[in-house]
């Protein structure tokens, strides 16, 4: 039961991210995710800047819905955590080393991130 509810996290996720890289992308109007993840940013980004940022964003979700399905699988598994644990760790090399996210904001999504990453191996830790 456990297992099933966090597949469902995992797949929500993924779908909250394809739907803020749809927004930046602005192939959808949604006016609670059109500037989410833009604002993390100390600074205003370029366009192409913010179009790099939905295609990783994009295909991160993309990981997470197919990999949520198939999370029961051991390789999938470290797949879609990996994909946590590389957000997390970008988003503390920004952070931290560059000074380009905003610190609090950060350390929110670095936080999420390896929680969520971590609960992707719930099932080859049980």
């Amino acid at each position: 039961m456990l297992f099933q509810l966090i597949v469902y996290i995992i797949i929500a996720n993924g779908v909250f991210d394809i739907l803020c890289a749809t927004s930046i992308l602005k192939l959808t109007d949604i006016p609670m995710l059109n500037e989410l993840r833009l604002s993390m940013f100390s600074a205003k980004q370029t366009p192409a800047l913010e179009r790099i940022l939905a295609y990783y964003v994009f295909a991160n979700g993309l990981v997470r819905v197919f990999g949520g399905m198939n999370l029961y699988q051991m390789s999938v598994a470290r797949i879609v955590a990996g994909s946590y644990f590389a957000e997390a760790l970008f988003i503390y090399n920004e952070s931290y080393n560059h000074g380009s996210i905003v610190k609090s904001k950060g350390q929110m999504a670095i936080g999420l991130s390896l929680v969520l990453g971590a609960l992707s191996l719930y099932n080859l830790l049980v």
